[in-house]
């Protein structure tokens, strides 16, 4: 089984939001449309989403161009540390939590929390999709690098810094690889 990772399309960025409310930007909007084109999505079974509009809106265009199911889970949401409210100096906030100045901020989870709780989203969606060949899963950022460095030779912070909007990467499930990493994807235009 192989999982499409996707991280959403550009967003437009408005402070005074919640940020799970974020919408795409038009150029997120565009860049959602060329990656549905992508040949590594072709065959795509089943698309599983966060609940946050922004991945929403991505795996909603991707998979209307492939005409294969949306599915929402809350549990592929971003690291809740980041997202509870606005922060102006977000590359700053995101060292400190990476290299551990701050643990959590508010009542948002720790790097390990987060990073377990993705990987038991994805656990249980492999099981519920067990006769599927190609899963894709849009999510966010950091949970996507978080769970990318469990089997990379990067660390989650370069990888976060590595990945765009939008994103994609090819995890075999079974041999715990990733055929296309994170940062390698370029739109076709």
């Amino acid at each position: 089984m192989k999982i499409i990772l996707i991280r959403h399309a550009q967003t437009t960025i408005e402070p005074e939001k919640y940020n799970p409310l974020w919408s795409l930007s038009d150029k997120g909007i565009t860049g959602a449309q060329q990656l549905a084109n992508s040949q590594l999505l072709q065959g795509m079974e089943v698309m599983y989403t966060s609940d946050q509009l922004k991945a929403l809106h991505t795996g909603i265009i991707i998979a209307s161009k492939l005409g294969v199911f949306v599915k929402q889970r809350a549990d592929l949401t971003e690291l809740t540390s980041l997202t509870n409210d606005w922060k102006a100096d977000y590359g700053g906030f995101v060292n400190d939590i990476y290299s551990g100045v701050i643990e959590r901020h508010g009542d948002g989870e720790s790097l390990t929390e987060a990073t377990q709780r993705f990987n038991q989203a994805v656990a249980e969606i492999v099981v519920m999709e067990a006769d599927k060949q190609l899963i894709g899963i849009v999510a966010h950022g950091n949970v996507l690098a978080l769970f990318a460095a469990q089997f990379e030779q990067r660390d989650a912070l370069t990888i976060h810094q590595a990945i765009t909007m939008p994103d994609i990467a090819v995890f075999d499930w079974e041999s715990k690889t990733f055929d296309v990493q994170f940062g390698h994807y370029e739109p076709s235009n």
